[in-house]
C-alpha cells in the first residue's frame, strides 16, 4: 500500500480469481447494455517502457533524484502543438511532475521550469495529478500539496495554480482551507472549469478520491467549499478490479471522473462523476454547487443528485465534448465507451478496445477534433508488477469530430 494514497492494490490468488469472476459476471448482467461498435481507428502517439526527463546540462542527479520504475504518466492536456502531461509524486525518484513532451526526444520537460518542481517548497509543485486548460490560454493546476514516501517528504497546502502558457508566469493562486482540503490527506484528483459566454472562468469543480467529495471554487469571489453526497462513496463490490484476468483490489478510491456539460447546452447543465471503486455513473445540477449553502447541505443536494446508470466496469477520467457525447475508459474491457448525455436512456456505445488500453487515466480534446488518452497499466504499478522492459505508457489519439466541453 502507497503512504498517502487513497488507493491500494493487491493482486489476489488464482483461486480467488474464477469466484470474483462469477460475482463479476452477475453484477454486469444488470448494467447497462455496452454496444460494440465498428472499431475506430486510433494512433499511438507517444509511447515509453519508461519516462525520461530532459535534465538541465552538467546538472548531477544525486541518489535517489530520478527512480525511472517510480514514475507513472497521469494527467493529460493539448494546447496548440504542445503535449502537457504528469507525473506524480507517489513515491521517491520523480523530479518534475508537471512537464511538457519535447516531440523530438520524447523526453518530459519540467514546466513551466525547473524552479517550480521544487520538493518542500510551498510555492512551487509538490504533488500535480490533474490540470485543465481554458479557452484564455491558461492552465488551471491541481497540487494536493503532499508528495509521498520522501526521505523529506514534503507536506504543504493543497493549491489551485493557474499559469499563463505563453509565459509560465503564475497568475493565481488559490490555497484551499483545512475544511475544504484536509492538510496531508486530501488527494484532489480532476478538475472542470464553468464559464461564462466570454470564455472567462467562474467556477472550477474538483474530485477529491480520497476524503470524498467536490470542491468548488469561486472564482470571483476567490472562496472554496466541499460538497458531499452518498453517491461519491466507493461502492460494495466497486473494489475488485478484473484487468486481463487477473483481480486487483482498488481500495478507498471514491469519487474520481467527472465531467461538465457542454458550454452550448440550451437545458440545465449538470456535472457527471463517478467513484473510481465502483459501477455508478452520477449527475448533479451545476446551479446547486455553486450555492454553497445548498452544495454544503446533503439533505438539499440530495434533491439534484441523478443516477444516470450502471457502467459495465470501473472508470478513471471521462470528458465531454463539444456535441454533448460523454467519453470515459471501462477497465475490465480495456476500451473507450461513449454515451449521448442528451439520451433518456443510458446506453454505451464501445468505439475503441485493445491491450494498448490497460488502464485508461486521463482525456483531453484538442483543436482538431482529436480525443486524446494516457493509458498507464496503474493497476500493475500500484500491484509492484509493472515490467520495465514492457511498454507501459501510452498517449493515444482517435478523431471524434468535436471539440471541447468548453468551446
Amino acid at each position: 500500500m502507497k503512504k498517502r494514497i487513497s488507493m491500494a492494490l493487491t493482486k489476489m490468488t488464482r483461486t480467488s480469481i474464477k469466484e470474483i469472476l462469477q460475482v463479476f459476471l452477475l453484477f454486469t448482467a444488470f448494467c447497462a447494455p455496452l454496444t460494440n461498435a465498428i472499431q475506430q481507428d486510433y494512433g499511438i502517439v507517444y509511447e515509453w517502457k519508461t519516462v525520461n526527463f530532459d535534465f538541465p546540462d552538467g546538472q548531477i542527479l544525486e541518489d535517489g533524484y530520478f527512480v525511472p520504475e517510480n514514475c507513472t504518466l497521469t494527467g493529460l492536456k493539448i494546447y496548440q502543438d504542445r503535449v502537457f502531461v504528469t507525473v506524480p509524486r507517489w513515491a521517491s525518484g520523480v523530479p518534475s511532475t508537471l512537464n511538457v513532451v519535447d516531440p523530438d526526444t520524447n523526453l518530459l520537460q519540467a514546466w513551466p521550469s525547473w524552479n517550480m518542481q521544487e520538493l518542500g517548497n510551498c510555492s512551487a509543485f509538490q504533488f500535480v495529478q490533474s490540470m485543465e486548460i481554458d479557452k484564455q490560454g491558461r492552465m488551471w493546476t491541481l497540487d494536493t500539496g503532499t508528495a509521498a514516501d520522501f526521505p523529506y517528504a514534503s507536506l504543504c497546502p493543497a493549491k489551485l495554480i493557474v499559469l499563463d502558457l505563453t509565459t509560465g508566469n503564475v497568475v493565481l493562486t488559490h490555497e484551499f482551507p483545512e475544511e475544504v482540503a484536509p492538510f496531508g490527506m486530501n488527494f484532489l484528483n480532476d478538475v472542470v472549469l464553468d464559464t461564462d459566454e466570454q470564455g472567462i472562468v467562474t467556477f472550477a469543480y474538483i474530485t477529491d478520491v480520497r476524503v470524498p467529495g467536490i470542491v468548488v471554487y469561486d472564482v470571483f469571489a476567490d472562496r472554496s467549499w466541499r460538497a458531499f453526497h452518498s453517491s461519491m462513496l466507493s461502492e460494495e463490490f466497486g473494489d475488485e478490479f478484473v484487468i486481463q484476468g487477473d483481480t486487483y483490489f482498488v481500495v478507498d478510491a471514491h469519487v474520481d471522473g467527472i465531467a461538465m456539460s457542454e458550454r452550448g447546452r440550451t437545458t440545465e447543465r449538470k456535472l457527471f462523476y463517478c467513484p473510481l471503486s465502483g459501477f455508478n455513473l452520477y449527475s448533479m445540477d451545476l446551479k446547486a454547487l455553486q450555492d454553497e449553502a445548498v452544495a454544503t447541505d446533503e439533505l438539499l443536494l440530495d434533491t439534484v443528485v441523478s443516477l444516470v446508470g450502471t457502467k459495465a466496469s470501473q472508470t478513471d477520467g471521462m470528458v465531454l465534448d463539444s456535441n454533448g457525447r460523454l467519453y470515459f475508459g471501462l477497465m475490465s474491457q480495456m476500451g473507450i465507451a461513449v454515451w449521448n448525455s442528451t439520451d433518456a436512456d443510458f446506453e454505451p456505445e464501445l468505439i475503441v478496445t485493445g491491450e494498448v488500453f490497460e488502464w485508461i487515466d486521463t482525456f483531453a480534446i484538442d483543436s482538431e477534433g482529436f480525443l486524446w488518452v494516457t493509458t498507464n497499466k496503474l493497476n500493475r504499478f500500484f500491484n509492484g508488477t509493472l515490467d520495465v522492459n514492457d511498454t507501459n505508457f501510452r498517449i493515444i489519439k482517435t478523431f471524434i469530430g468535436a471539440g471541447s466541453y468548453l468551446d
